[in-house]
């Protein structure tokens, strides 16, 4: 099965830059990247669309939903501001705060009310206002206490019978603040009892003091669940579109190489190499989500309790040796070898040996000193000494030579 992936994938690899056996031009080259930039595109926005079908646990247990039942954030005090902050922000963002098509029952619920508060303009103003007061308060807050710590430095240079000027001023601007913020609190409390007697936000508030603890525990275990089988779906349902894709390409390009059709070969060769590049992305994003922020994280969990978290360095250090070894081989053997290497020097008129610029018809180098051609065994005519076939009759020289 390998050998049979290995010998595809090299008539493949072939086929990528040649055309009737021969390399393929600079023109037709551009009009091929330029089908594949395309097709990916393409291919992209379909799995986005395609995947679009699948609802999100953010969507299934929307985060206001995890906020009230889950995290319980909202209560008896802060019910009224934070339905105004969740106002304010579905008026800046509408987009983003769309509500999901099919939701989880306790959240459809909670949704419902939500929605009659957010399409009540008359109830967003004064949701709004009250935003804006809660601005206004804090702000003149802030103010206020870098006013009084200046005023209580004068106070205290007053007593110790030092010069100072401005006592009366910051004392004035403290009365002008503190009146301002007896003002702001008293608009800031009556319109709180305003919102408190409306019916929306009496509905919104009683489904909040609904939510109890085992719906609480259930909601929390199945956001758990769907988050986490999330990414496996997802990547499914991608799998699921791009596998016609990969099917079809490969189909054609077995029948132009097994009926040697040169412009079909080389066409469907890159589509097939393209249509893998989102399969290998997607993997990808899978396993990177399930070992960090899976793994990784229930690992560091486990050794916290068993008071063993520093063995997590033991274990970070080994994995970077095996990424640097890793790397290493990549880079000396794969991208960097010396094959490569000598295939380059000998392309551009280098020295084999140490790499500096030949002379022309040069069989020495003047810096090294190193010999660059020698007698082919077969032939007997001069070749490249590093060379992997003869420049004059193409063998391959001996094992033993």
């Amino acid at each position: 099965m390998f050998e049979n992936i290995k010998s595809v994938s090299t008539v493949i690899k072939k086929n990528l830059l040649q055309l009737d056996s021969q390399p393929i031009g600079k023109a037709a080259l551009t009009v091929v990247v330029l089908l594949d930039l395309f097709i990916i595109v393409s291919i992209f926005d379909g799995l986005s669309e395609h995947t679009r079908q699948l609802t999100s646990p953010n969507e299934y247990i929307s985060p206001i939903c995890r906020e009230v039942v889950i995290s319980q954030a909202w209560n008896e005090e802060n019910r009224i501001q934070r339905t105004a902050n969740l106002v304010t922000r579905y008026q800046e963002r509408p987009l983003s705060n769309v509500r999901a098509p099919i939701q989880h029952p306790i959240c459809e619920n909670l949704s419902d009310h939500v929605d009659e508060v957010k399409n009540d303009a008359n109830l967003q103003d004064r949701l709004k206002t009250l935003t804006v007061l809660t601005d206004e308060v804090n702000q003149i807050n802030a103010h206020l206490d870098k006013v009084r710590g200046a005023y209580e430095t004068t106070l205290l240079e007053t007593i110790a019978e030092v010069e100072s000027g401005g006592g009366d001023s910051i004392k004035r601007a403290v009365t002008e603040l503190s009146s301002r913020l007896d003002v702001k609190v008293l608009e800031k409390q009556n319109l709180i009892a305003e919102l408190e007697s409306d019916e929306k936000l009496t509905r919104l508030r009683s489904t909040l003091e609904t939510a109890s603890m085992s719906q609480r525990e259930e909601l929390a275990e199945e956001y758990r669940e769907l988050t986490f089988w999330y990414p496996a779906k997802k990547l499914g349902m991608e799998i699921l579109f791009l596998l016609p894709l990969i099917l079809a390409f490969y189909v054609w390009n077995s029948f132009s190489t097994k009926y040697s059709r040169p412009f079909q070969m080389l066409v469907s060769s890159h589509l097939l190499v393209v249509v893998f590049i989102p399969v290998v992305i997607k993997v990808s994003e899978l396993i990177y989500d399930i070992i960090p922020h899976k793994f990784l994280a229930g690992l560091i969990e486990f050794l916290e309790s068993l008071g063993l978290v520093a063995i997590w360095h033991y274990v970070l250090m080994s994995l970077g040796i095996l990424l640097a070894l890793f790397l290493v081989y990549v880079f000396q053997k794969r991208l960097f070898s010396r094959e490569k290497e000598i295939a380059r020097r000998i392309t551009r008129n280098l020295c084999q040996e140490c790499g500096s610029r030949l002379g022309v018809d040069s069989n020495a180098c003047t810096l090294c000193g190193f010999q660059q051609f020698h007698k082919c065994e077969h032939c007997s005519e001069l070749t490249f000494v590093h060379g992997p076939y003869c420049r004059a009759c193409g063998c391959a020289p001996s094992a033993s030579t």
